[in-house]
């Protein structure tokens, strides 16, 4: 058991960042820096992570086309996205709290409010 009092077996989340190795620089936000410029924040588990990237790939229609043309114009460009894990081993809980802390830290794009290539119908922080 962990302090949520959920077995460890429920630890199976981990919340990923996608870097642009086109922007190289110093991108420092708080706690938080990269060496390339951050694009899109997400929480999974599995291969999560590879998903977007496997759906740009593929050339699917994809509900963000904002973030599937970005990873496309990338892959095209013979880039390899940077994918770094925030943390491993989280509760679902705590995973979607760290997502949406490191979106609302950095900010939206569509929003005006920064660099993350989001697009929800319905906000969950």
């Amino acid at each position: 058991m962990n302090f949520s009092g959920l077995p460890e077996k429920n630890k199976i989340f981990y919340v990923y960042i996608y870097l642009d190795p086109r922007k190289p620089g110093n991108y420092e936000y708080n706690n938080y820096r990269f060496n390339y410029e951050p694009f899109y924040v997400g929480k999974g588990k599995n291969n999560r992570y590879w998903s977007h990237i496997s759906e740009a790939i593929k050339n699917r229609k994809y509900y963000n086309m904002y973030l599937f043309n970005k990873i496309r114009k990338i892959i095209l460009e013979d880039f390899e996205i940077i994918i770094i894990k925030l943390q491993e081993n989280l509760i679902e809980y705590d995973a979607f709290l760290l997502e949406s802390k490191i979106i609302n830290l950095i900010g939206r794009r569509d929003l005006k409010k920064g660099v993350f290539l989001i697009y929800r119908m319905g906000e969950r922080f």
